[in-house]
């Protein structure tokens, strides 16, 4: 999948190590969905399948994953620590980024929005 030149713009643009963290996230879910469109949507990278599903973003000391996943998903304990009070999941950029958890997030999203 070729990145979206705007999703290029936003990633290149943010310092390390959040840059790296969205070039993992992006290279990813690309990887799980080759058929989903990038975008640039609410002013950051996303996944659009039918619609979009997948939100992801680099800020000061987290990168996060939105939109949240229902609190009665399978996948909800295991999001727990990661969870804000909106849902949202952040990661902090100290601690080791849970790649296959997130790629398991991605997937959930994917099925929730193409029912």
């Amino acid at each position: 999948m070729k990145m979206n030149e705007a999703v290029q713009d936003y990633i290149l643009k943010q310092p390390e190590p959040q840059q790296s963290i969205l070039l993992e996230i992006e290279r990813r879910i690309g990887l799980l969905f080759p058929n989903a469109t990038e975008v640039l949507s609410y002013g950051v990278p996303a996944f659009k399948g039918e619609r979009v599903f997948f939100f992801y973003g680099g800020f000061k000391a987290h990168v996060s994953v939105f939109p949240p996943l229902p609190l009665d998903h399978p996948l909800s304990e295991s999001l727990k620590r990661y969870r804000n009070d909106k849902g949202n999941l952040l990661f902090k950029i100290k601690q080791p980024i849970p790649y296959d958890l997130i790629e398991g997030v991605a997937k959930a999203l994917f099925e929730l929005y193409h029912k």
